[in-house]
């Protein structure tokens, strides 16, 4: 509420006394074991609400709830179906988006282990992205650190993008332009790893 003007301050009280704002409280579990204790009240009273959504991890959830449902993945068809929508976006660069579509596809399909978290729509979306840059279709084993390692350099020439720098560089050096980067994210993800929390708090990112 720091952000707000007085105005919104003062639209957003009457909105809360009339009790007519559906609060959205996601990832309950990665919070839930440790609310911080400056959130203790305003995480009770946000439970206690008429209306609002929660969403967790079926196995930490214990709320008592009257309505429930779980939010799954991609089936097989919605990824045809993604995949099929990706390639028509980028008509001007695939001359035939159809065989193009159906190219990405059969590569999926080739790679269990691919297709198994192709059915994940945030890996779908950075595969799909990262096939418009590199030709897999010949490809009939790759492995999952080659694909890990192809998604790297897609997010570190898209970050230098964003930033205004040429992407037009080896991968070695795009990795030396990411080196801080790179090193700040490894070292989160294994300080993450090894005190086993999904949520990452100021002081680690501190440390």
């Amino acid at each position: 509420s720091r952000d707000l003007s007085e105005k919104d301050k003062s639209l957003l009280k009457g909105l809360l006394n009339k009790s007519i704002v559906l609060w959205l409280l996601d990832g309950y579990d990665e919070i839930a074991q440790n609310v911080p204790s400056h959130l203790h009240r305003v995480f009770e009273q946000l439970l206690n609400t008429s209306h609002h959504i929660v969403t967790s991890r079926p196995y930490f959830n214990t709320l008592s709830r009257s309505v429930r449902a779980e939010i799954v993945g991609f089936t097989d068809e919605n990824i045809s179906k993604y995949v099929e929508v990706f390639v028509n976006q980028l008509r001007d660069k695939f001359l035939n988006a159809l065989f193009e579509g159906e190219k990405v596809l059969k590569f999926l399909r080739v790679n269990p282990r691919i297709w198994g978290i192709a059915h994940i729509p945030v890996n779908l979306e950075l595969i799909c992205s990262i096939w418009s840059g590199t030709d897999w279709s010949e490809t009939t084993n790759l492995t999952m650190t080659a694909l890990y390692e192809d998604m790297t350099v897609w997010l570190c020439r898209r970050y230098l993008a964003s930033k205004g720098t040429s992407i037009q560089i080896t991968n070695m050096k795009l990795y030396e332009e990411c080196a801080s980067e790179l090193t700040f994210l490894e070292a989160l993800a294994f300080e993450g790893v090894t005190s086993n929390n999904i949520i990452l708090r100021k002081e680690l990112l501190q440390k």
